[in-house]
């Protein structure tokens, strides 16, 4: 089973959430919490810090772990959820499709993935 790192990036009671580019082996086009794949030898605190700088220009501040899930999508996902309450840096986006803020409370925008819906739960 893979293992990923999804971040749930705050901003006061806002989430940030991107669209999936289409191009993308799994989830493509879906609506989902950020992250990215864990690389052999990595820890999920090193994946967590490589994949906002990468992926959104971003350096976080102050980190913690919330759970981690299994997401079955075109195959098995371990996906280990950590919350970015306090980040640095001008938010840029290199991966997704694009990006939006929403409500935590889900008023807004809420994922496709279940296993996120989990986690923000």
């Amino acid at each position: 089973m893979e293992e990923c790192v999804s971040f749930l990036v705050l901003d006061g009671s806002r989430l940030l959430l991107e669209r999936r580019r289409l191009d993308k082996d799994s989830d493509a086009g879906k609506l989902a919490i950020p992250g990215g794949r864990m690389e052999p030898g990595e820890s999920q605190s090193d994946t967590l810090h490589r994949e906002l700088r990468e992926e959104l220009n971003l350096r976080a501040d102050a980190t913690r772990y919330l759970c981690s899930l299994q997401h079955i999508s075109e195959r098995p996902f371990l996906i280990h959820y950590h919350l970015v309450a306090r980040w640095q840096g001008e938010l840029v986006v290199r991966e997704a499709e694009s990006v939006c803020w929403a409500a935590i409370d889900g008023t807004e925008a809420t994922p496709d993935l279940a296993a996120d819906r989990v986690a923000l739960a």
